[in-house]
């Protein structure tokens, strides 16, 4: 399997971070042992191999857990050790890890060349992007050149390279025997084995549309629109390819990850859906966990199935362009933020959610004594970024003096305002 978000979500470390949960046989441990791995910590970033999975922290560090075969588990994080992975990718046969200086690391079958030869093809090279199939890989330079190993009984691998010729690639996405890819002008490529339609089934969806990711899984792929439509084609006799239309129809859907008879899909305001076979996998626990929680990241396997769910902090699960702001004093005073007619007031102690607005970004801070006197003002400017992390910009923010702000979980839209009556600005 092999998914990319990085034209709707980059697939980066500076994502938003939360909870790991994961469900599935764990016949190799590979629910046990990645849970375990992730302990205590952020993750950013996940992917679900058959009996293998991989998670990313919030500062780049590569976790692995289950089956120890071919240095998929042990190898990775190994390799990667001291260095900020960005993305991550993992199938039946092989793990992928992108580092923040665009070095690609591979792990997976040793009975083939495959991870020898897109190893020798990406050396030197800045890779942005890259997919494990079943028995090849894709990867994409910075350039936009896409390069592909292995298997090419279906011309996966020669066809989609033909296929790819003076383009700029900006994704990719490997399934069984098919091959996925995305240009900069939002066009779909597709090449290789045909038998479910999942190449010319998806084309044909995809023509006239802008696609902003893509995803293969088996025999069947998974596009996204820029309005957060899901395009699906091939083989369905789970229902991947008609559940999971269903399942996102009339919703704006930011990522997928389809998985062998069931796929997972996140919309804006981070619900988790479903479309497949639910009977199998641990689905329905996973669903249940995530319900009312706002999903950041989503992976399926095989027999694995991967979340970030984000962490609840004192306001409860956060929708889309929405904080939490903590008013910390050891007075009685509060705090009011102001955008047109819009006030919200927060008493000492307490947390408040804000709706930050990209049409307005600014909003007006007070602080007012017990006594209802205003006793300092200034302002706060938000930035809002494409993976749903907001900031509050230094250089455009006003605060008033004897104001700080800190963040208590990195990437995480919480935010404690401390106030020091007479303290430094």
């Amino acid at each position: 399997m092999a998914v990319s978000f990085r034209n709707t979500e980059p697939p980066r470390a500076d994502r938003p971070a939360g909870q790991l949960v994961a469900f599935g046989s764990d016949a190799a441990n590979e629910v046990s042992g990645i849970l375990k791995a992730a302990e205590g910590k952020d993750i950013a970033l996940v992917a679900a191999g058959s009996f293998f999975g991989l998670a990313v922290t919030a500062d780049g560090t590569l976790l692995a857990g289950g089956q120890q075969k071919d240095n998929r588990v042990s190898g990775l994080p190994k390799a990667t050790e001291g260095k900020r992975v960005v993305a991550v990718s993992a199938s039946q046969g092989y793990g992928l890890a992108i580092t923040s200086d665009g070095t690609l690391f591979a792990a997976g079958h040793q009975d083939d060349a495959t991870v020898t030869q897109i190893l020798a093809a990406t050396t030197g090279q800045r890779v942005i992007d890259a997919a494990a199939g079943t028995q090849h890989i894709l990867a994409v330079t910075h350039d936009g050149t896409l390069l592909a190993a292995g298997r090419d009984t279906d011309k996966q691998v020669s066809g989609i390279r033909t296929a790819a010729q003076g383009k700029r690639v900006t994704a990719v996405a490997a399934g069984n025997e098919h091959s996925l890819a995305l240009t900069d002008d939002g066009t779909l490529l597709a090449a290789g084995l045909d038998r479910g339609e999942q190449v010319s089934g998806i084309r044909k969806a995809a023509e006239g549309k802008r696609i902003t990711a893509v995803a293969a899984k088996w025999y069947f792929s998974l596009a996204l629109t820029e309005d957060g439509t899901v395009l699906a084609a091939g083989e369905d006799k789970q229902g991947q390819v008609s559940g999971i239309r269903k399942a996102t129809q009339d919703k704006r859907v930011t990522r997928l990850a389809p998985g062998d008879i069931c796929s997972l899909a996140i919309t804006a305001d981070g619900a988790l859906l479903a479309g497949g076979d639910l009977r199998v996998g641990h689905v329905p626990e996973l669903l249940e966990t995530a319900r009312d929680k706002r999903a950041l990241a989503a992976s399926a396997g095989a027999v694995l199935y991967l979340a970030v769910l984000e962490r609840s902090g004192p306001c409860g699960p956060l929708k889309h362009g929405e904080i939490c702001l903590s008013f910390l004093t050891t007075t009685t005073d509060s705090l009011l933020l102001k955008r047109g007619d819009t006030t919200l007031g927060i008493d000492a102690g307490t947390a408040r959610i804000w709706k930050v607005t990209p049409e307005v970004p600014e909003a007006q801070i007070v602080v007012r004594g017990a006594g209802g006197g205003d006793l300092a003002t200034g302002s706060l400017y938000f930035t809002l970024t494409g993976t749903d992390t907001i900031d509050i910009d230094p250089q455009n923010s006003q605060l008033p003096a004897g104001l700080t702000i800190s963040r208590p979980a990195p990437h995480a839209n919480e935010f404690h305002l401390t106030w020091t009556p007479g303290g430094p600005r």
